[in-house]
């Protein structure tokens, strides 16, 4: 899948009591995976964590440092601004958006 929202694609379902276990299996193959730079790779994993209503704001502010790093300005600050609903104190996610609309020219609402 070459378009990286999430955006009209049906939630994935996993079973209740592999919850945690799936997510913190993604998690890890997602972040080996960003490690060794296989960026698009490492999305993958974190659109499943997404898709199946696991993250609590993690895969998506790790996913949206990818798209910083591959230079995709509008969509990492999507993906920021949907990291910090759940953690609106975030001073990471915070301090990553700001950069990001920073390069993006958005200086005032950075």
């Amino acid at each position: 899948m070459h378009e990286r929202s999430l955006k009209g694609q049906p939630p994935m379902y996993v079973n209740y009591e592999e919850r945690d276990n799936m997510r913190e299996k993604w998690r890890d193959k997602a972040k080996n995976l960003k490690e060794l730079g296989q960026y698009e790779k490492a999305m993958e994993y974190f659109d499943r964590i997404i898709r199946a209503n696991l993250d609590k704001g993690f895969a998506r502010h790790e996913k949206g440092l990818i798209l910083i790093k591959l230079e995709r300005y509008e969509e990492a600050v999507e993906c920021l601004k949907d990291a910090l609903k759940p953690f609106p104190d975030a001073t990471d996610i915070k301090f990553d958006l700001g950069r990001t609309l920073y390069k993006l020219g958005h200086w005032e609402e950075a």
